[in-house]
């Protein structure tokens, strides 16, 4: 199938991304216990990611023009650069403010940067520093099974989300909800396997599903936005099971209404598409360290309920503004020569 532009899909990668953003000022700045599913944003990422990647890759990977080790050198091509920055404002900001050895802080910021959880380690969390590296770590891992079984039939998918399906069934059903999956511990670290394969999977379903059929493009892109909101923010973060049902249903649906959104017309709401599209990724990479340094400003100094609000969207603002400048500055830029120095090695011939 021909490449295609997704203008709805960029506009619900940025609501997703600043979702997460609002998760953690929530959690970590105004402490209001703020009770939505706004954790299922990760989620779905997952199920996106599986639809781009299988739209950008499958055939090709099915075909075997591209290969495996080529496909997995492009992703690095396209995660690591702000994996890079990512890590470095997180060891910055640890650092500063945490009360850690340096030593102990100097090897977390090491394993944030391979994507290691070193945290375990010590007691800790998958990545305290910068905790959303555990989805990008689970999103290569998602990538890699994706590069060797893009030739599978959609049996062998659905046969993935069924299990995974179960084993996430399992675990709720022992009290554990699927917010806290991938991270937590190396228990619930491993629990995030099935996490990330449950929407991945659909996500590439989905999109085996749209390009079969190629449905026609007239949905507004302002329907899939509504319920990717309603979902986040509507539905009581504590209803387990409704969490599972809503990454089994509601997360495929909204990605197929994305991508079934009409193409929109150069314009202001285009150029809102694509900086939401074009700055979601840096934003969910660099957000949190600048959320846990407001995060102690705002304990030390005991501020009050106004003070916290304000601090909390001085945090989301920096980080956005500090995301478009990375995206234009160093992500593109870093991402374009990487990829062009892969295609020169790739094309150099072999020593003799």
């Amino acid at each position: 199938m021909a490449r295609q532009a997704f203008d709805g899909l960029d506009g619900l990668r940025g609501i997703a991304s600043l979702s997460v953003g609002v998760l953690h000022v929530d959690g970590l700045i105004l402490h209001c216990g703020f009770n939505s599913m706004t954790f299922l944003a990760v989620d779905f990422f997952f199920c996106l990611s599986g639809f781009v990647l299988s739209h950008a890759y499958g055939a090709r990977l099915a075909e075997g023009t591209l290969r495996p080790g080529r496909f997995f050198v492009l992703r690095i091509c396209r995660l690591y650069p702000m994996i890079l920055a990512g890590a470095g404002l997180a060891l910055a900001v640890g650092l500063i403010m945490r009360p850690a050895p340096v030593h102990e802080t100097l090897a977390m910021g090491l394993g944030t940067l391979l994507l290691v959880p070193a945290g375990f380690a010590f007691g800790d969390i998958a990545f305290p520093l910068n905790n959303v590296f555990w989805s990008l770590l689970f999103e290569l891992g998602a990538g890699v099974a994706f590069a060797y079984l893009a030739s599978s039939r959609d049996r062998v998918w659905m046969m993935i989300a069924a299990a995974s399906a179960v084993i996430l069934l399992i675990v709720a059903s022992k009290g554990v909800g699927p917010g806290l999956l991938g991270f937590g511990n190396p228990v619930l670290f491993l629990f995030g396997v099935p996490r990330v394969l449950l929407p991945f999977a659909l996500g590439v379903l989905v999109e085996r599903k749209f390009a079969a059929s190629q449905p026609s493009r007239t949905t507004s892109p302002l329907l899939p936005a509504l319920v990717l909101v309603t979902v986040l923010f509507c539905i009581p973060g504590h209803r387990r099971f409704a969490a599972l049902i809503c990454t089994v249903v509601a997360v495929p649906l909204i990605v197929w209404l994305g991508a079934c959104a009409s193409q929109i017309r150069a314009g202001r709401v285009s150029t809102l598409m694509h900086h939401l599209g074009a700055v979601s990724y840096p934003f969910y990479a660099v957000h949190l360290p600048l959320v846990l340094l407001c995060g102690a400003v705002a304990t030390s100094t005991d501020l009050g309920m106004a003070g916290r609000w304000a601090l909390s969207a001085t945090a989301l603002m920096a980080g956005w503004l500090l995301s478009f400048w990375l995206e234009r500055r160093w992500d593109h830029p870093a991402r374009t020569s990487l990829a062009r120095r892969a295609a020169a090695n790739r094309a150099a011939p072999a020593p003799a």
